[in-house]
């Protein structure tokens, strides 16, 4: 695997734990809620981008 491999991988992870840090978060801090959902959302579509613009390789 190369770099964007493990890029694409660790912004998928951050965000999905930014957006489950969200969804978790009690209603009366909504400042860590909304911050955990804006990086959780940038993570995670900057995931999907790297993801989805690497060449295609074949299986071994």
């Amino acid at each position: 695997m190369t770099s964007r491999h493990y890029a694409a991988i660790a912004g998928l992870i951050v965000g999905i734990a930014g957006l489950g840090i969200a969804v978790v978060q009690p209603l009366q801090s909504s400042s860590i809620q909304w911050t955990a959902f804006t990086i959780g959302t940038i993570g995670f579509v900057l995931g999907m981008v790297i993801a989805s613009t690497l060449p295609s390789e074949p299986v071994q």
